[in-house]
């Protein structure tokens, strides 16, 4: 059920965004859904309990081995969706007239 509320809301963002992105970058994300799959499920599951964490740790000045923990696994999502073969589709740009 998780999943698929994910996979819904990308889905929507995805279509409501899409002509705004194609406007202005030309570009369509092809694992646009994969990458936010798996980049949503770790910041849920890893990234914002290690927030939490880091929150108390503030306290005593010490948030620097929470916030450190929690490393840099959303980019790695990304950079590995953008990796793919044919991760993204360049088209033409829209006419100015």
């Amino acid at each position: 059920m998780y999943l698929a509320g994910v996979a819904l809301t990308t889905f929507i963002a995805s279509m409501a965004t899409a002509p705004y992105v194609l406007f202005h970058f030309n570009r369509l994300a092809v694992f646009g859904l994969l990458a936010n799959l798996i980049a949503v499920t770790v910041t849920a599951l890893w990234v914002m309990p290690w927030e939490i964490v880091a929150f108390f740790l503030m306290l005593f000045g010490i948030e620097r081995i929470a916030l450190s923990a929690k490393g840099e696994l959303v980019l790695v999502t990304a950079h590995f969706a953008a990796a793919l073969p044919g991760a993204a589709r360049v088209l033409p740009p829209f006419s100015q007239t």
